[in-house]
This record gives structure tokens, C-alpha cells and sequence, in this order.
């Protein structure tokens, strides 16, 4: 599957869905932030490299594409759950929580955009660079999000997790 450049790939091919329900516990002393950002950019790249190898053999048809939205769900909530695990410096709690939250506005979205694309036929063909009518608006919404997501982990030096995230 080519690698679209859209953030559905991205989050469809990045970030993902989940229920997060509460937020884990952390463990652990508090990390240094040059510790905490080498052990959460290690954890995105381990995600990375699950969703390329899960993502090489399918197709851009809507039915491959939930199967990925929903590969990605739960891969987005592993992530979102390893990173809160990790224990950040005490003076960055707040900053990483709200980046964290920033992650987590693209879960409903991108669920949306998983039950959209099992409503139509499992085979057709959807061009990345040219949504269908149903899922362009979702993805508009989900391109937004993202790319505030995305600036707020590489503002905290997470860029394997924000806008390296893919590349």
C-alpha cells in the first residue's frame, strides 16, 4: 500500500481509536525529559513499525482500509497508554498531559472515520488523494486535529510520535 499523504494514513496511518478509558498509573521515579523523550520515541517507533508490517500487504479498498482502522485503533490506544505510563518530570506533568489529550482528540474522530468506511462496498477502491464525498469531511477534521497533535508532541521534542511520525 502506497503511503498516502493524508493524516487518514497517518492516523489511519498514525494515530488511532480507542476507549481510553482512565489514564494509567505511572511508574516508576520521575524520568528526566531527555529520558522520557528517548523512551516515548522509542514506544512510537515500535508502533510505527507494527502498523507498517500490518499495513504491507493491503489494499486501498474501503474493507483493507477498516481492517487498518481497526488495527490502528488499538494500536493508538497502546500508545496513548504507554506513554502515560511513563513518569514525567514533575515540572512537565501538565504540558505532557495536555499534549497527551491532544493525541486522544483523534479517537472519536477516526472511529467515525472507521464506521464510514464499512458502510460502503468492502472493495471498491478509494483514492487517498481524492476521498469519496463521505469520508473527505471526516478526514478534513482528522487532518486538523492531527496537526495539532502532532505540534504539540514535537513542541515537547516527541517527534518520532508527532510529525515524524510515518516518515
Amino acid at each position: 500500500m502506497h503511503r498516502p499523504r493524508l493524516r487518514v494514513a497517518v492516523l489511519i496511518l498514525s494515530v488511532g481509536v480507542g476507549c481510553g478509558g482512565g489514564k494509567p498509573a505511572r511508574s516508576g521515579p520521575p524520568l528526566t525529559k531527555d529520558v522520557f523523550v528517548a523512551k516515548g520515541d522509542a514506544i512510537c517507533q515500535q508502533v510505527e513499525n507494527r502498523i507498517n508490517d500490518f499495513s504491507a500487504s493491503l489494499q486501498t479498498t474501503r474493507g483493507d482500509l477498516r481492517k487498518l482502522a481497526d488495527f490502528l485503533s488499538a494500536q493508538a490506544q497502546q500508545l496513548e497508554d504507554d506513554l502515560r505510563a511513563l513518569n514525567p518530570p514533575v515540572a512537565d506533568r501538565a504540558t505532557v498531559d495536555s499534549m497527551l489529550d491532544d493525541f486522544h482528540a483523534s479517537v472519536p474522530i477516526l472511529k467515525e472515520f472507521a464506521d464510514a468506511l464499512s458502510k460502503g462496498n468492502p472493495l471498491e477502491q478509494i483514492d487517498l488523494d481524492n476521498l469519496p464525498a463521505d469520508l473527505k469531511p471526516i478526514s478534513d477534521r482528522l487532518d486538523s486535529v492531527g496537526a495539532t497533535s502532532d505540534q504539540s508532541l514535537d513542541r515537547y521534542g516527541l517527534n518520532s510520535c508527532g510529525s515524524g511520525f510515518g516518515d
